[in-house]
Formats: C-alpha cells, sequence, structure tokens
C-alpha cells in the first residue's frame, strides 16, 4: 500500500473528487479526515465507508473560507490524530455570474474558499508537517487556473492564484521536505456535475474540444493525486499536472465562446 499509516485532511471530502480521493487514499492504507461545510449526512457516509476498510476516520465541519474554522479543524485533527502527513485541497466553489451580476460578495466568498483558504489550510498543516520531517500537499486547480471560462472570472482567478501559490510554497517548504503539488482537473463528471452533463449538446461541444473526445471520471484524476501523496513523487515538487484528456495541450484550443 502506497500511503500505509499516513493520516491525511481532504478538504470538501463529502462528495465528489474530494469524496473520490478520500476512499482511494483509506484504501492505499491512509487514515484520513473528512472534512465538509454543510454535507454532514454525506460526510459520515464517506467516514464509514473508510472504517470499513479498517482505517481510522472522522468528519471534521469547517468551512474553508474562514481561517477560525480552518483553525479550529487543526486543533481537532492534532487532538485526533497527533500529526498530518498529507493535505488535500480540494474544497473549491464555482457560481456562474455575467459581468453585470458580479459584485463584490461574489468575488470574495469564491476567494475566500477558492484560494485563502487552501494557502491557511497549508499554513497550519506545515507546522505539523515540519515536525515530522516531510509531508505532501496537493492543491486541486482546474484547467480554468490557465485558460479562460466565460462567466467565470472570479473563479479562474483563484485556480490560477492555486496554481502560483503551489509554485511558491514549494520553494518555501523545499527544505522541511515538504512537497507542494497541483492536480488540474478538466471536465468530469461528479454526482453534483451530472445535471450539466446532462446535456447532449453541452457534452458534444466538450468532446470536440478534448482529443481523447470524452468527459473524464472521476476515478482518472484519483491515481494522480495518490501518487503525488506517495513517496512515488519524493522528487517532485511545484509542479501542475492537468488530467483533461489533453484539452489544455492544444494551441487550437476554440476559446471561452464556445463554453
Amino acid at each position: 500500500m502506497k500511503l500505509e499509516n499516513k493520516i491525511a485532511l481532504v478538504t470538501g471530502s463529502s462528495s465528489g473528487i474530494g469524496r473520490g480521493i478520500a476512499v482511494a487514499f483509506a484504501k492505499e492504507g491512509a487514515d484520513v479526515i473528512v472534512n465538509y461545510n454543510s454535507r454532514k449526512d454525506e460526510a459520515e457516509e464517506v467516514v464509514k465507508k473508510i472504517r470499513d476498510i479498517g482505517r481510522k476516520s472522522i468528519a471534521v465541519k469547517a468551512n474553508t473560507g474562514s481561517v477560525k474554522e480552518i483553525e479550529e479543524m487543526f486543533k481537532v485533527i492534532k487532538n485526533e490524530f497527533n500529526g498530518l502527513d498529507i493535505l488535500v485541497n480540494n474544497a473549491g466553489i464555482s457560481e456562474y455570474h455575467v459581468m453585470d451580476e458580479m459584485n463584490e460578495e461574489i468575488w470574495e466568498r469564491t476567494l475566500s474558499i477558492n484560494l485563502k483558504g487552501p494557502f491557511f489550510c497549508c499554513k497550519f498543516a506545515y507546522k505539523e508537517m515540519e515536525k515530522r520531517g516531510s509531508g505532501k500537499i496537493v492543491n486541486i486547480a482546474s484547467c480554468g487556473g490557465i485558460r479562460g471560462f466565460r462567466n467565470l472570472p472570479h473563479y479562474c482567478a483563484s485556480k490560477g492564484g492555486l496554481i502560483a501559490l503551489t509554485k511558491q510554497l514549494a520553494g518555501e517548504f523545499g527544505k522541511f521536505r515538504i512537497n507542494v503539488n497541483c492536480i488540474g482537473p478538466g471536465a468530469i463528471v461528479t454526482e453534483r456535475s451530472e445535471d450539466y452533463w446532462s446535456s447532449e449538446g453541452t457534452r458534444k461541444v466538450w468532446e470536440k474540444v478534448i482529443p481523447l473526445g470524452r468527459i473524464g471520471l472521476v476515478d482518472e484524476i484519483i491515481g494522480g493525486v495518490v501518487y503525488l501523496s506517495s513517496s512515488d513523487s519524493d522528487y517532485v515538487t511545484g509542479q501542475t499536472f492537468f488530467i483533461d484528456g489533453g484539452w489544455t495541450s492544444q494551441a487550437n484550443w476554440p476559446g471561452a465562446n464556445l463554453l
């Protein structure tokens, strides 16, 4: 098992990609802290799955847009697990708004959860990882961090910032043997996005711009996260891996107007 006896925190892990990562970590031998904000029942289901695998797990409520709540979450982790080996900053939001609808509240909410939250999670995680002499941090960004999406300037700005933050922290934390890397998912089907992908027209547009010609699955993101969280990636830091069917590799990308 690649993560045997490691302690991992996955933010936003009550559903979607975060849920998949949390369960995969347990299968690889890790104990997992399941973070959620509002989906308590779903978080407890994930905890049960992990315990059924034979690993320790708890659910911790914390809005990752709040530094105070992040700090409280890390206090719980320290009390319950006495340390941390792996942090996956997965929690995030994306809300479509035309420019005329954009206001300070929308901008601040998105940047708080998608960028401020990961930074402060890294700050508190670093304190625990430094004591252990090593650690792995994986930030979940998006292809939107390097490509523009129509009606998502706040989201794209936050994910671009997360990619830049990954590079900066890799340099800052390297001397402590803490690796910081980033995954940029492309078009991925999750339970929360099923309605979006149910439109045949939407799927066809995306399938035209993705070289592999199809939408990705959560399981296809997980392998990259496990790799970056394990000893297999000990000489990898400051990198962003786009798992997107080749979409961001295309120079002739047709632009945000299609999407």
